[in-house]
């Protein structure tokens, strides 16, 4: 034993042993002391979690027994090693305790490969500097020991620098850590390719490349770094004919499906500039000094890179090995849309990294070339870790606070719904995590994480989620909501496709943030699918239909749009109830003076409510909309149907106006106009010899009327005259 601690590695490692486990005593004693049962501040650390349960028990990546695969877990890596406790035996509640030593062992590699990159580059005295300061900063330790891979990735990412950083990198250890780094994280894919690739010319060059691949162990790691690169992409691309998991489609710019490219560039260029004014404790972005980053510590990380660059083609190389990484993830998290949530967590693995390098620049200001830091050196690093630990109290009740939250709001509902609800049919949840963890009962989850069939129709808004929704057979359909009513305005609160709250489960925390489950109405299903019987005429068929907002349907109809100015509308995806087309509903109930007090409870009567009240979603078009209509039979005449609202209100009546053509040939203008918020089906006629071919290709452009720069479009039948053709669905 005495000979292990006069060891400098096995005592440096005995020394962030020991300030991992004090830095999770405080969080975890915080937690229990306030709610005393263990859980975590994130929902999202339970969707780890419950995959780890699902693969322990053999459905690999399916986050319930039944359905297919989804990709809700960001890191590939973290489940597996969850699953390893679930064969252990840390089943059920246990398991969260096998998730806090994994971020304990985590913590432990990453305070002590930190330190090691210190050693590297020639200052031992950053490499402690920055180990303390993430002990002592509340913001880090929230994240380490969130449940998240956030402890998991830093540890990996700081061993492959450490390995990386060698005057002469040894291949085995550096390709194995590359491997599981790129497990980890998507980001760590990125990181291994542009540090495997510096190094890769750097042996080059110097001429020591062959010989160190030479040996059996490097080509092994080479090898296994090599599948762990290429086997999550293959899996996912066949599991779920993509190369990105749902967690990654539902959080990245780069698929929101309703912004154009510059709208996606401004944003990330946005999301860039802020997360540098975040990294340098701008006070617009951070309020309270030294609560996530040093004062400065960017500024102070660029003069340490310097410096380096400035020791010979040695420090050149490091600098380049230690600066990429940096540039690599903010550049990948910029390009998520809400980048600064749940605390800026996915900036947290490279905040200890920076501050490295900032005490690296501070040594090499203050203390010049000299092998040790100096007094004032060490009184810099002294301020930034006193200005940091006023902070540790107040994150430890955070993350108490919000732990407590998650047992009491979360897992209190989940408890409710495994004795209160069958378990025949899914529950619609936006927060798919302890839900799915402790309930066991099937979810469909609205957001997409774990669920494929809504991911983009979320980020598309609740008018294309509900489309992607009426695709769901019976069994499929969820019979209650379990949301959060802020999340779902539209569904919950003004159509009342969520109705009927049944229960709800308040935050203890925050009155705002409870969730309620609601009951989910069904009957609007396919009342919008058929144009009024008023609309059509006795001898037409409906020969296609293209349903507007449902991405299925705009999908099989290779339904496009054109931006006027490069960018979507504020409102791109209207979704609109109304109660009847008003004409028709004129003409049908004549002399009905109050529809609310003579006509809705007749209708409730009779059962023919649903045949009215109208639920549809569609798209805010400025420039232009094109789609192809098939079914036709060529040369012969054609109607075009269109139902449209206006959605806005702000004027007593609308106009829109839009030129149409057919395959490409200008076939005439449309005008529709009424009054705001009524449904209205307008025809327009297409003559024969357009016609050409069975399928024609329809582009609307948008030609604008005073006050209405665009239009909206629900949904477009085209129809020819016929026998046995479907007339009208909805009579």
């Amino acid at each position: 034993m005495r000979r292990l601690l006069l060891n400098e590695t096995y005592r440096d490692l005995a020394v962030c042993f020991l300030l991992a486990l004090l830095q999770g005593a405080v969080m975890i004693g915080a937690e229990l002391h306030l709610d005393g049962r263990p859980s975590f501040p994130l929902d999202d650390s339970f969707i780890h979690l419950q995959y780890a349960n699902q693969i322990a028990h053999g459905y690999y990546f399916r986050y319930q027994n039944t359905g297919g695969v989804s990709g809700g877990a960001t890191s590939f890596l973290y489940p597996h090693l969850l699953a390893v406790g679930v064969w252990l035996g840390f089943t059920g509640e246990r398991l969260i305790l096998w998730a806090q030593l994994i971020a304990l062992f985590s913590t432990t590699a990453a305070l002590f490969f930190l330190q090691r990159c210190g050693r590297r580059i020639g200052s031992p005295f950053a490499g402690w500097a920055a180990v303390i300061w993430t002990v002592l900063n509340g913001h880090m330790a929230w994240a380490f020991w969130s449940g998240m891979e956030i402890a998991l990735f830093a540890s990996i990412f700081f061993w492959t620098m450490s390995e990386a950083l060698r005057e002469r990198p040894s291949f085995d250890r550096l390709f194995a850590a590359m491997g599981l780094l790129s497990l980890a994280r998507p980001e760590g894919v990125v990181i291994s390719l542009a540090a495997g690739a510096i190094l890769v010319l750097k042996s080059m060059m110097e001429g020591w490349f062959f010989q160190s691949l030479a040996h059996r162990r490097a080509l092994a790691s080479l090898a296994f770094l090599l599948v762990c690169l290429i086997g999550p992409p293959l899996f996912y691309r066949f599991a779920l004919s993509g190369s990105g998991g749902n967690s990654l489609v539902a959080k990245s710019l780069l698929y929101q499906p309703i912004m154009s490219f510059s709208q996606r560039a401004d944003r990330i260029l946005s999301n860039f500039s802020e997360m540098i004014r975040f990294l340098m404790a701008a006070p617009s972005v951070v309020p309270r000094v030294g609560e996530f980053m040093a004062p400065g510590a960017l500024a102070f990380a660029v003069a340490g890179f310097t410096f380096t660059a400035l020791r010979g083609v040695e420090g050149r190389w490091r600098c380049a090995l230690a600066a990429l990484p940096l540039l690599i993830v903010l550049a990948a998290v910029s390009t998520l849309e809400a980048w600064a949530l749940h605390n800026f967590r996915y900036l947290a693995p490279i905040i200890p990294w920076i501050m490295l390098w900032g005490f690296v620049g501070v040594s090499r200001l203050l203390s010049g070339a000299a092998p040790s830091a100096s007094a004032p050196a060490w009184a810099v690093a002294a301020l930034a870790m006193l200005i940091a630990a006023p902070h540790l109290p107040a994150w430890a009740s955070r993350y108490a606070r919000e732990s407590a939250v998650i047992d009491r709001k979360q897992r209190a509902a989940a408890e409710w719904i495994s004795a209160s609800l069958p378990a025949d049919r899914p529950l619609a949840i936006n927060d798919a995590g302890a839900l799915a963890f402790f309930s066991r009962v099937p979810v469909y989850d609205l957001v997409g994480l774990v669920t494929n069939d809504t991911t983009l129709a979320y980020r598309a808004g609740e008018g294309a989620l509900y489309e992607t929704l009426e695709h769901l057979s019976l069994d499929e359909r969820p019979r209650f909501a379990m949301v959060f009513p802020s999340w779902f305005k539209e569904l919950s609160r003004t159509f009342d496709v969520f109705y009927r709250p049944r229960v709800a489960f308040p935050d203890p925390f925050d009155p705002g943030f409870g969730k309620k489950m609601y009951e989910i109405n069904w009957f609007y299903r396919g009342h919008e699918d058929a144009p009024r019987k008023r609309t059509m005429r006795e001898e037409w068929e409906v020969k296609d239909r293209l349903d507007v907002s449902d991405l299925d349907a705009e999908r099989d109809h290779d339904y496009r749009i054109e931006l006027r100015d490069g960018r979507f509308p504020e409102v791109p995806n209207p979704f609109r109830r109304n109660f009847g087309y008003h004409e028709e509903i004129d003409e049908t109930f004549p002399g009905i003076e109050n529809e609310v007090r003579d006509l809705i409870p007749r209708l409730w009567a009779d059962g023919t409510i649903y045949n009215y009240d109208v639920v549809d979603a569609g798209r805010r078009i400025d420039g232009a909309e094109s789609f192809t209509l098939s079914g036709l039979e060529a040369g012969r005449p054609a109607w075009l149907i269109l139902r449209t609202c206006d959605n806005a209100g702000d004027r007593p009546r609308f106009a829109f106006r839009m030129a149409v053509e057919i395959d490409g040939v200008y076939a005439g203008e449309w005008k529709v106009s009424g009054t705001p918020w009524n449904w209205y089906e307008t025809v327009f006629p297409i003559p024969a010899e357009l016609i050409e071919n069975p399928s024609i290709r329809v582009r609307v452009r948008n030609l604008g009327e005073p006050g209405f720069p665009w239009f909206d479009s629900y949904y477009y039948w085209i129809c020819q005259s016929g026998s046995n053709g479907e007339k009208s669905a909805v009579q």
